[in-house]
């Protein structure tokens, strides 16, 4: 029997610091953890993947994060010649790897081109939007580190995807991110998937059954890097302000989908985005880190570079606090699309 796995070599370990990212914190799991796989798990771990799909003519090794390309581009070299090494006669290997970009160079480009690697990048729409959530350790927009990493991938050939996240600062602008990604990324298919962001506990100077609500509030969230935070537990009723609501979830995928721009922003002919159609994939809500990430999620359009101003960030409606056994639990299963198209996908109308 086929199945997926997504491997995380360097763990919860990533170079930047999403405001929004569940998983960071997880290191915490870990104290004293190098948090990088060595090569004897890694040889072990691509025998035992291989040889768990014996009655089955393919498999795909697929990585995540944290961020995967902080193993450096010797750790994949090795993990290609022990596939090589494992695999049976006529067994079909398939690569694919979640990335948020910013360490891809010409290197790790021609490595992912000679082995053809689906690549699976992460950007949240034009820099502005971008940068308001997917900062470095040091707080730095990263949005032209990502684009320099596409600009790599776009030169050597290799095939990409984009995983974005949808909220706060990007959510009330989905075709302004629509058409970046659409006309100045150049990608051809791209996944959506909400923040959702829990808290344990009101952040109120009062008890919040003395508050009046209106039914409910987003709650200013109380930390930016999850340093300042504990370890992330998807506990609370409530949500943070960077979180979107349903309606600002399902307007962007309902409105890319069908080519209706229902808030005024009419283009081409009968109200329909201009351009050629686009594979839009939704994931369920759950909360996210590469986005990881994913990191895991792009974009890749070299003139597109610090153009844009920073993006107007619209007020979050109230949400209304959510029942705890209503949010559905996290699933870190955001990656590259396969390449055999058994995802479900909502083709955009040109």
């Amino acid at each position: 029997m086929a199945f997926h796995l997504l491997a995380k070599p360097a763990g919860a370990v990533c170079n930047l610091d999403c405001s929004y990212c569940f998983f960071l914190s997880k290191e915490m799991l870990y104290p004293g953890s190098r948090f990088r796989m060595a090569d004897e798990m890694l040889e072990a771990y691509i025998r035992q993947l291989i040889e768990a799909h014996s009655q089955v003519p393919e498999v795909m090794i697929a990585w995540q994060g944290g961020e995967p390309t902080l193993m450096g581009v010797d750790f994949f070299r090795r993990s290609i010649e022990y596939v090589e090494r494992f695999r049976r006669p006529g067994m079909t290997v398939e690569y694919t790897i979640q990335t948020n970009g910013t360490l891809i160079d010409d290197e790790f480009a021609a490595f992912f081109k000679a082995n053809d690697f689906l690549v699976g990048i992460s950007i949240d729409g034009p820099p502005g939007m971008h940068d308001a959530y997917r900062v470095d350790r040091g707080g730095a927009p990263t949005s032209d580190r990502v684009l320099k990493g596409l600009g790599a991938l776009k030169r050597h050939g290799v095939e990409f995807n984009v995983l974005t996240t949808l909220h706060r600062a990007n959510a009330d602008h989905p075709f302004e991110v629509y058409r970046y990604l659409r006309d100045e990324v150049g990608t051809r298919f791209m996944q959506f998937i909400p923040i959702i962001e829990r808290l344990p506990a009101p952040t109120f100077d009062v008890p919040l059954e003395q508050l009046e609500l209106s039914p409910g509030l987003a709650q200013k969230a109380p930390w930016k890097s999850w340093r300042e935070r504990p370890l992330y537990r998807q506990e609370g009723s409530l949500v943070t302000d960077r979180s979107v609501t349903a309606e600002q979830y399902g307007y962007p995928l309902t409105s890319i989908a069908g080519g209706t721009l229902a808030r005024g922003d009419t283009e081409g002919e009968e109200g329909r985005p201009k351009g050629d159609s686009e594979g839009v994939q939704a994931a369920g809500l759950e909360e996210d880190a590469h986005a990881a990430e994913a990191h895991p999620e792009d974009c890749g359009h070299r003139k597109a570079q610090g153009t844009e101003s920073p993006a107007t960030v619209a007020p979050i409606p109230a949400v209304a606090p959510i029942p705890a056994s209503e949010v559905p639990e996290d699933h870190d299963d955001h990656e590259p699309r396969e390449r055999d198209d058994h995802n479900p996908e909502v083709d955009a109308e040109p």
